[in-house]
């Protein structure tokens, strides 16, 4: 059975991808507070980093981003979803 290319991307994510991705951690602690789509992420957070990135590269650093539990997604009511730091227990996992 074939993985979705997005699922082995994030497994094993190409180096646009983990530049994009350290971009947006470091956006994120820099504001803790910030939330966007990815299309504001990419117009917004990435705008000052010298990148030259699409939007396909945005949303799987999001994704890798997701999977390592640095960023969530929130659907909105009005169907859009943004991204924002996750946030974390202050008690260990068990």
């Amino acid at each position: 059975m074939n993985k979705p290319m997005e699922a082995c991307q994030v497994q094993k994510p190409g180096m646009a991808c983990r530049q994009v991705a350290a971009v947006i951690r470091d956006y994120l602690i820099a504001h803790p507070s910030a939330a966007d789509s990815d299309q504001g992420i990419a117009d917004w957070w990435l705008a000052g980093s010298g990148l030259q990135v699409s939007l396909d590269d945005v949303r799987q650093a999001l994704e890798l981003l997701a999977s390592r539990q640095i960023v969530e997604k929130q659907m909105l009511a009005d169907g859009r979803l943004i991204y924002r730091a996750a946030h974390r227990s202050a008690r260990p996992p068990h």
